[in-house]
């Protein structure tokens, strides 16, 4: 019989939504070691990073909410509360400035960088572009996408978060995600994680296929089962109004109200 696989040393990716916690939990019920999250935050309107730099990487410890940047510079906040969600096609950032609580809830040190460039490289599936001397794209599609010459894609910002993560964390060998049925965002985090020579964790990426007949609700009874909270900080379409911020919609009394209004 063959020995059990050794447990993985993960990043987890979180984004402040619940897949990305509920992936996180499947992560340790494996025996799986979780040792920093990280994450990805808007920029606030008007300033733009460069790729290429890493003084904009902060990292909170989960006993403290002071960041300390690459740098050596030392904050008391790590991103802009009132920065605008990005029209982007990788990261969901709604309800970003509640990172911190969330990292310091789950005991676990957070790395946060900001999102930089847009959704260049198109299709499902993504192959790394090909930097020139300035930072622009020359070259590097996915075999479905287009890429614009001179512009970075956002899935690229990940390179430099998980390299710093990796530095303070060398034993880190998996990094996990939310990915809910995309393959869009599964793509790009495999592409990341092969070339930081890293495992890459999607449990979620098929979930509500494998568990269809049990209902569109069975991944949220699922996240009630185990103890978990969803609640909706943003609302914008789907008929959802200020009366149901806040909802629980893990819960069952929470999945029927939303249900009844999304129809």
């Amino acid at each position: 019989m063959a020995p059990p696989p050794k447990p993985l040393n993960v990043i987890a990716l979180i984004s402040g939504g619940k897949d990305s916690i509920y992936s996180l939990l499947h992560v340790l019920s494996l025996g799986h070691r979780v040792l920093a999250v990280g994450n990805l935050y808007p920029q606030p309107a008007g300033h733009v990073t460069p790729l290429s730099t890493s003084s904009a990487i902060t990292t909170t410890s989960s006993t403290s909410s002071v960041g300390i940047s690459s740098n050596g510079g030392i904050s008391t906040q790590t991103t802009e509360d009132d920065a605008p969600d990005p029209d982007s096609h990788m990261y969901q950032t709604a309800g970003h400035a509640l990172i911190p609580f969330i990292a310091r809830a789950l005991g676990l040190p957070l790395f946060r960088a900001p999102i930089l460039g847009k959704a260049v490289i198109g299709g499902s599936t993504y192959a790394p572009p090909q930097l020139s001397s300035t930072g622009g794209v020359v070259g590097g599609l996915g075999k479905e996408g287009k890429g614009e010459e001179g512009r970075e894609d956002e899935t690229e910002s990940l390179i430099p978060l998980l390299q710093a993560i990796k530095k303070a964390h060398p034993t880190a060998n998996a990094v996990s995600a939310g990915a809910i049925l995309s393959t869009y965002q599964r793509t790009r985090i495999e592409s990341v994680a092969a070339r930081l020579d890293l495992v890459p964790l999607a449990f979620l990426w098929q979930y509500p296929t494998l568990f269809k007949s049990e209902g569109e609700a069975a991944l949220l009874a699922h996240m009630e089962e185990v103890g978990m909270e969803a609640r909706i900080v943003k609302v914008a379409s789907g008929g959802l109004g200020e009366g149901e911020l806040w909802v629980d919609v893990a819960s069952r009394a929470g999945r029927e109200k939303v249900g009844r209004k999304v129809g």
